[in-house]
């Protein structure tokens, strides 16, 4: 079984890792981008995922692990293999902010849309992928991140549950700093 983390760039996913780290779940993770600024913890990735389109032979590397996987790049794992998503939801304002800020910080330009824009190309895309995640009958557990930050524990013990593995949720829970939700708006 692999366990991938999605979900819309900003949207949680690296906290999730972070959060299964630390209950003991292994993770597929390259630290090839470091930490910084914007992700003081790290992003969790790993480098093959960006080229899943062109080849996804990797994921046997990822069987018994957590790897974290773009909503734009689920529809490419292979389909022979058994998935459980934990899929991150957030606020698609609070994503925007969050990723205007960051490549502020950076001191680099995203894509010119409008605010607007964004949010309406973003709510495509999400669409599309739950699409594929219901036609392809994938187990999918979708966790709102406000609700993992101010519930850590009940949303550790429904992460418990969905994956079917015994997990130390207190480990898993303690994960969370609240004071790293800088975009609530």
């Amino acid at each position: 079984m692999i366990t991938i983390v999605s979900g819309l760039p900003r949207s949680g996913t690296s906290l999730m890792m972070q959060m299964l780290e630390k209950c003991g779940l292994p993770i597929l993770t390259d630290n090839i981008r470091q930490a910084d600024e914007n992700n003081t913890r790290g992003y969790y990735e790993y480098e093959k995922v960006k080229k899943l389109r062109q080849d996804n032979t990797w994921l046997q590397e990822a069987d018994g692990k957590a790897v974290k996987i773009i909503t734009q790049l689920l529809p490419y794992v292979d389909k022979e293999k058994e998935y459980s998503v934990l899929y991150m939801v957030r606020p698609l304002e609070q994503i925007i902010n969050s990723q205007r800020e960051m490549l502020k910080n950076l001191d680099q330009t995203g894509a010119n849309l409008s605010s607007d824009d964004l949010a309406k190309a973003y709510s495509a895309q999400t669409n599309r992928v739950q699409n594929w995640l219901i036609a392809n009958k994938v187990r999918c557990l979708f966790l709102f991140y406000p609700e993992v930050l101010s519930q850590p524990l009940e949303k550790a013990q429904e992460i418990e549950n969905f994956l079917k593995i015994k997990l130390n949720i207190e480990n898993m829970a303690s994960a969370i700093d609240t004071t790293m939700w800088r975009q609530k708006q």
